[in-house]
């Protein structure tokens, strides 16, 4: 409990890097996942972003 808190700026910015991508990498998945699926209405909230055209 009493240690110093040490913080690496250029490994946070490395790690915001990679999330950042990994965040844009899953928006794309998500949005092909609703161009390929079947809308389903409000029984499947996944689906309520369903578009026929991308």
């Amino acid at each position: 409990m009493g240690l110093p808190l040490r913080v690496d700026p250029d490994e946070l910015r490395t790690l915001t890097l990679e999330l950042h991508q990994l965040a844009a990498e899953a928006a794309e998945l998500n949005a092909d996942l609703a161009h390929e699926a079947e809308c389903r209405g409000e029984e499947n909230p996944w689906f309520r972003a369903c578009r026929s055209v991308r």
